[in-house]
Formats: structure tokens, sequence, C-alpha cells
């Protein structure tokens, strides 16, 4: 089986187009997912064992703020550097790298790779909090990387053409 990016050189698309050619054509579904997935833990658990088939590799990004024994805030997740930029600019749930094979023999790249997860029925963002995820999720498409909200593992594999 071919993979996505075999394809998209193939035919001149940059992954960024492919991914955004899939956005238009598959927008999230809100129906619960068929593959059985009850809850965001749930998804997320399911995408990173099946991220390594997919030649990715997923990690959690646990993102947030606490104070340490003098008081002090630390925040943590990747890009949280303060408060008023975690409001229009969330990092996603998982983050990692999915391999892509260059055109030139051999040569082999990671792609960032970010996944913003979410319950299965969930619709398009709504609220503050998703928008600001939507928004470093179009970051990473604007860059090249692969981004995407997840309500299940078919919305993962989608971007691999499965």
């Amino acid at each position: 089986m071919q993979s996505v990016n075999q394809w998209a050189q193939r035919h001149g698309v940059s992954l960024q187009a492919y991914q955004e050619l899939l956005a238009i054509l598959h927008p999230q579904e809100t129906a619960i997912s068929a593959s059985g997935d009850t809850s965001e833990a749930d998804v997320q658990a399911k995408l990173r064992v099946e991220a390594p088939k997919n030649g990715a590799s997923l990690w959690r990004n646990n993102n947030g703020a606490t104070t340490d024994e003098t008081g002090r805030l630390i925040r943590f997740g990747l890009g949280n550097d303060s408060k008023r930029l975690s409001e229009v600019w969330k990092s996603s749930d998982l983050i990692g790298i999915t391999e892509c094979v260059s055109t030139a023999p051999g040569q082999r790249f990671g792609v960032f790779t970010a996944v913003e997860v979410k319950e299965p029925g969930w619709t398009a963002p709504k609220n503050k909090r998703e928008r600001a995820q939507a928004a470093f999720i179009s970051t990473v498409r604007s860059m090249g990387g692969i981004g995407l909200f997840a309500q299940s593992v078919a919305d993962y594999t989608r971007i691999f053409g499965k």
C-alpha cells in the first residue's frame, strides 16, 4: 500500500494541501464513533497505539499551570508561555513526529504532528478553548506539519489514506 507522502509526491501535491482537502471533504463527524470509543481518554489511548503503524510517534502533552511550594507559578506544556497566549493559542493533546520519505533515495525526515483529541460526538470548535486549540492546529498546518482534531482512530488514519 502506498503512503500519503508517496501519493502526494507522485501527483505534485503538498502534504499540507492534502490535509486541507481532507478537512473540506471530511468535516468532523458528529456521530458516536463506530469503533466503540466512549471517551476522550479511550480515543487518546487508541491513537497512541495506532500511530506507530503509520510511521509516527505521539506523546502526551499535558498543558497547564500550578504553583510550587514557594507559591511561584509554574507553567507546563508546549507553547504555554503565558495565560494570555494560552487563551488564543493552545497546543494539542498529542504531539509527535510522523516519518516521511524523501524523493531522494534513502532519505527520510520527520514531520511535526499535533492531534487534539475530542470525545466521540464532538462538533467543530465552539468555545474559546477549542478556538485556541484550532489556532494551534492551523499554525502547525501552515508550516507544513500534520495537525487535526480527532474523535476516533478513523479521524487520524484518514490522513494516511486508510
